[in-house]
């Protein structure tokens, strides 16, 4: 089964967020979509700008970038290695293409992050919303694991040396309740599955573990 029907990828806007992997799973999705219609990625971020794909950012732009792939990057320029969000509204670009998948986030690299005010940047068009974190942010120090650690700590009542576990994920999760799918990536030993399926017993959403490395993904 393709990763869009794992995950119930319809047309229309598919907002990313989280940590631990959502701009590798983009990409993916992309390209697998790619195959079905014309796709354009973007965020209502800020994004590093893409050497594998046309990018563009006005409309004419948009229409020449097509005509060199189905799969094409929108954004405005925002310095010389990343882009921001798009001048053109995401209705609109809802109507120039098939798929719209929006990186609606940034986690500093991190696997796992909690949302301060006004995070993350949502396009209200968003037809659905997957958060990503990666499982290897569990037994490990707040601060070294959590973007806007502070805030983690906050929702936690932990401070940022204490040990990050899994009722801690789930608790933020929960509390935020940002989303509509949960992934979590970077399932790659027993271990971590164990951590995963314990994590997805106290998710109040529908949650898939995998791992975009070796590429499998399974309901829990």
């Amino acid at each position: 089964m393709s990763i869009s029907e794992i995950f119930h990828i319809n047309k229309g806007i598919t907002a990313i967020i989280g940590g631990g992997g959502k701009t590798s799973f983009m990409y993916k999705l992309a390209k697998e979509l790619s195959g079905k219609g014309r796709v354009i990625v973007c965020t209502s971020a800020k994004i590093l700008i893409p050497e594998h794909i046309p990018v563009a950012g006005s409309e004419n732009e948009i229409a020449e970038a097509f005509e060199k792939s189905n799969t094409i990057c929108v954004g405005s320029l925002f310095s010389d290695e990343k882009l921001s969000a798009p001048e053109i509204p995401f209705s609109r670009l809802k109507e120039l293409c098939d798929y719209v998948l929006a990186e609606a986030d940034g986690s500093k690299h991190l696997p796992f992050k909690a949302h301060g005010e006004g995070e993350p940047p949502i396009s209200e068009e968003a037809d659905k919303v997957i958060l990503v974190m990666g499982i290897n942010a569990i037994g490990k120090p707040i601060e070294t694991v959590c973007h806007r650690a502070e805030t983690a700590c906050e929702i936690l009542g932990k401070s940022p040396s204490e040990i990050f576990s899994v009722s801690d994920a789930a608790q933020i999760i929960n509390t935020e309740n940002l989303h509509d799918i949960v992934f979590i990536n970077q399932v790659e030993s027993e271990e971590a599955f164990e951590f995963a399926k314990v994590l997805a017993r106290l998710i109040k959403a529908p949650v898939i573990a995998g791992s975009l490395k070796e590429g499998w993904f399974k309901w829990l």
